[in-house]
């Protein structure tokens, strides 16, 4: 499956997940290991490989790291409140936010990049790499595997 739909996908799954957020702790933890897994995901599979497929691939990923540290910032003040019992609708709109710009990069300026610089068959294979990690990553997360993994600094 081709990398560009399946990080449109993502993007579609995770607004939508978000939208119910507010005062259902059980339901924002969900998100955050779903979130978790995906941007992880995307570092180590699809970032790893965009260095070298297009032209400032380099620039590229450190502004994504930039961005991913970003979300896990809200992320882990999100989880703290929730497993509380007690969400504050400021830290879910910041994290809303900061996903979004996120999510904005990837489809202004990574997504024509790949779109322009990555033959069909390259993108096909990404788009598989990427799904592979986010299955497994969410595995990790949510303590299916052996050991858990958060996301990471």
């Amino acid at each position: 499956m081709d990398v560009l739909y399946v990080l449109r996908s993502q993007h579609d799954e995770l607004r939508q997940i978000s939208l119910g957020l507010l005062g259902d702790s059980g339901k924002a933890l969900g998100f955050l290991a779903r979130l978790s897994a995906y941007v992880n995901a995307s570092a180590e599979s699809l970032y790893a490989e965009l260095a070298d497929l297009v032209i400032g691939g380099e620039l590229l990923v450190g502004e994504a790291e930039k961005l991913r540290l970003e979300v896990f910032k809200f992320s882990k003040t999100i989880e703290k409140e929730a497993k509380k019992g007690a969400l504050s609708e400021q830290k879910i709109a910041g994290l809303k936010e900061v996903l979004e710009r996120y999510f904005q990069f990837e489809e202004q300026v990574v997504m024509p990049k790949l779109r322009s610089a990555v033959r069909t068959e390259e993108r096909e294979d990404l788009g598989q790499l990427l799904l592979d990690g986010v299955s497994d990553a969410l595995e990790v997360v949510t303590g299916k595997s052996s050991h858990r993994e958060e996301f990471r600094v």
